[in-house]
């Protein structure tokens, strides 16, 4: 059964006076849902709310629901459009927000557009205006979510180790909260983020949380001051606000090791490297990743080694080490590459990953369409201008945003086209290997650039330390 929502107001005495009091209302709204088919779930109510302006409690709590569950509701049921609004840029924001984001009709029961050209019209329009508001949505639905949480009331899903209790605020999940008291001690201990996922996914059977533990995941939590009682959302900040899992001591001690274990790290970890995102296990077809290690020399320095290192035997040891020097296999790729651009390797012995001609042909058509798509969209953009809903310089500045959009799509179709001959362009294709090769060789090319020409060039490298390969699967 389709599932709705009842939206009444009433703005003055007077009003309920006339015949639309809320009772009224929502009498009326009750025998339309129940005569088309419509389970009403919840109403909500502003008494004394003006429609002018969309900061009503009711109003924004329902807004601030549906978006956060938009799968629980089908309608909005209302008993004319004054009582949802009357300034049209909220109507539209709002319209369009319920109808676009989270597929929730707004039905007036007492007015019916119908489904005709004049219905059309009105939501085409509705549509183009409601473009020029998009920078607004977030900001009206995080109104009623600041309501919400101003009230210490949970905005969204209860973080891991808590339930929402029927106040709306967080209260402990007694099986769960086990979990992440069992984070807290492992790192006080001395166990890494890495490590404890480790364990956790070895041990599902003790850690049921329908998630792959990660070690970003284990520093999620470590870092989020909920499990100490402390309710925060963008600028609210409500102490003691629900019952605690971990003490203020043990938060403190943590946020103080993972400060210094982050200064133990070199930055250079995280810089890109030249095989990233392409290097992987011959084995386990597992993306490789890159590993440190260091060796103390006799003069007391340490010298620091880059490997190469198979991903899924560091995450659940269900494949092999495969370890390599990362300078070897950066050295054995460049000089592979160099083979074909010098035509020393014959290309039918090169494996090219060629683009799949139906992928081509699906983007090509849609490229097509997008094209025909825009006219359409400017013609809607005149129907708004000449109902008063925008004027001349919006009209201008968007006719200049399709002209462009108009003109990217055109060069991409252009492209496209020259590639829908199944046969690989040899000349083509070897003139692509040697730029890219000269890239890769310059000393004053930087490595985000050189790894960027490399995956211009290259699907996957698949390596193997059992077998001692290292095989390159090209891309055309």
């Amino acid at each position: 059964m389709k599932k709705a929502v009842l939206y009444a107001r009433v703005s003055t005495t007077k009003q309920s006076e006339q015949g639309v009091s809320i009772e009224a209302q929502l009498n009326q709204l009750k025998d339309y849902a129940a005569a088309n088919g419509y389970q009403v779930v919840e109403e909500y109510i502003d008494r004394g709310e003006s429609a002018k302006t969309s900061d009503r409690p009711a109003f924004q709590e329902m807004i601030s629901d549906i978006k956060s569950d938009p799968d629980t509701y089908n309608a909005v049921l209302i008993h004319k459009t004054d009582r949802f609004a009357r300034n049209r840029e909220d109507s539209i924001v709002y319209k369009s927000l319920l109808r676009r984001d989270c597929n929730v009709d707004v039905i007036s029961i007492k007015e019916d557009f119908g489904d005709g050209a004049v219905g059309k019209m009105v939501e085409g329009i509705m549509e183009v205006v409601a473009e020029f508001y998009s920078d607004n949505l977030a900001k009206e639905v995080e109104k009623g979510q600041y309501h919400i949480a101003k009230q210490g009331k949970a905005v969204g899903k209860a973080p891991l180790g808590y339930k929402i209790g029927e106040d709306g605020k967080y209260k402990i999940d007694q099986e769960k909260s086990k979990i992440v008291k069992r984070i807290f001690k492992k790192y006080i201990n001395g166990q890494g983020t890495a490590s404890i996922a480790l364990d956790f996914n070895k041990h599902t059977h003790k850690f049921k949380d329908e998630r792959n533990w990660s070690d970003m995941a284990i520093g999620t939590i470590l870092k989020n001051e909920v499990y100490t009682g402390v309710f925060t959302w963008q600028d609210v900040r409500i102490e003691n606000n629900h019952p605690a899992i971990i003490s203020r001591d043990d938060f403190k001690l943590v946020q103080e090791l993972l400060q210094k274990r982050k200064k133990k790290r070199s930055s250079k970890k995280y810089d890109a490297y030249l095989l990233q995102g392409v290097a992987r296990c011959y084995e386990c077809g597992g993306k490789m990743h890159r590993n440190f290690s260091s060796q103390k020399l006799a003069s007391g320095k340490k010298k620091r080694y880059v490997y190469l290192r198979c991903t899924t035997y560091s995450k659940d040891r269900t494949c092999y080490v495969n370890h390599h020097r990362m300078k070897d296999i950066e050295e054995a790729v460049v000089q592979a590459i160099d083979k074909v651009s010098k035509g020393l390797i014959p290309l039918n012995d090169i494996e090219v990953a060629k683009t799949k001609q139906t992928d081509i042909s699906a983007k090509y058509e849609g490229i097509k369409e997008s094209l025909e798509n825009i006219e359409n969209r400017f013609d809607k953009q005149m129907e708004a201008f000449e109902a008063g809903v925008i004027n001349l310089d919006q009209l201008k500045k968007y006719q200049k945003r399709l002209k462009q959009e108009k003109e990217e799509l055109q060069n991409q179709a252009k492209e496209l086209e020259g590639r829908l001959d199944n046969e690989i362009d040899k000349d083509l294709f070897i003139k692509k290997i040697k730029d890219a090769k000269d890239t890769l060789v310059n000393d004053n090319v930087s490595i985000q650039q050189k790894k960027n020409t490399l995956h211009s060039i290259v699907k996957e490298i698949k390596i193997s330390k059992k077998q001692e390969l290292i095989e390159i699967i090209y891309k055309f």
